[in-house]
């Protein structure tokens, strides 16, 4: 049985107990439609018909359900007309003194409206448990939000470190082989932080230590980068303040993004520069900050 809410009302959790709990007449078997037989006349006996139906009557019932009804249960039955004799089906209930398949129809229709709106609503709450634990089952834990950020990071890295030593004239040093901030015209094109993933958790866990005139360099170095790009995409000699206003003023975000790619190179320049472990400098870097 489909698994039912317990915050419904117990008249509403009814309808759908006996709906996905019952056997149906579509499922019936020979021995079924005999009890089926006898329910007819204790249904009448319940509404108050004294005068049973002979048997014609009675086959012509069964007939009548197989055909109209294949989806309604002896239970199901049974409760339509007990609520009909309650007037809780919205509808006159007469019977004069007989069972009809017109009154069979009547009342189970009437039923069937009720249990139709449960019968959806019960769908669309499912639904959305369902939407609910699946999002449960993507969220995932501090614990593997920081797992995943070491990954990257040192996937990043490592990538990173094969593309400069392929291409050793990159790595940015001055003469007495001190790492220095990149100069805009070499900034490497191959390192990729998207969203800046990578940056954020560095510098969350205080392995980015810039001075403040360091970022300010850097920043300068990021806004020349931008603005030789956007001169050489436009053919243009001269860059002048329409262009700055263009780049700047009006998306930030883009200068921010490539002050953080040169952060981040800068970092990786010092840490393969100085053969260090950067999963060992994560660790510190997270120990520190616990302590």
């Amino acid at each position: 049985m489909a698994l039912i809410s317990k915050k419904l009302p117990t008249h509403k959790a009814k309808f759908l107990q006996l709906h996905f709990g019952s056997k149906k007449i579509s499922e019936y078997n020979a021995e079924d439609f005999k009890q089926l037989y006898a329910f007819i006349l204790n249904v009448c006996k319940l509404i108050g018909v004294t005068e049973a139906p002979d048997t014609p009557i009675v086959l012509l019932l069964i007939e009548h359900l197989k055909e109209f009804h294949f989806d309604f249960s002896k239970q199901e039955i049974e409760r339509a007309f007990s609520l009909a004799t309650a007037d809780k089906l919205d509808m006159e209930f007469k019977h004069w003194n007989r069972i009809t398949p017109q009154l069979v129809s009547s009342v189970l229709n009437k039923y069937k409206v009720f249990r139709s709106k449960e019968i959806v609503a019960h769908q669309k709450e499912q639904e959305e448990r369902e939407l609910e634990e699946k999002a449960k089952a993507r969220k995932i834990t501090p614990e593997q939000r920081l797992e995943n950020n070491i990954k990257d990071t040192i996937e990043l890295f490592e990538a990173y470190r094969l593309h400069m030593k392929k291409n050793p004239q990159k790595l940015f040093v001055d003469k007495n082989k001190q790492p220095v901030i990149p100069n805009p015209s070499y900034v490497n094109i191959e390192l990729r932080d998207w969203g800046s993933v990578v940056y954020s958790f560095l510098d969350s866990c205080k392995c980015l230590s810039f001075s403040n005139e360091e970022k300010k360099d850097m920043m300068k170095s990021a806004k020349q980068l931008l603005l030789n790009e956007r001169a050489k995409e436009s053919k243009a000699q001269s860059v002048g303040a329409v262009l700055e206003n263009h780049v700047f003023k009006h998306d930030d975000s883009i200068l921010i993004r490539k002050s953080k790619q040169i952060a981040l190179e800068s970092y990786f320049n010092e840490v393969i520069k100085l053969k260090l472990d950067i999963k060992q400098e994560i660790d510190n870097a997270l120990h520190a900050g616990n302590t």
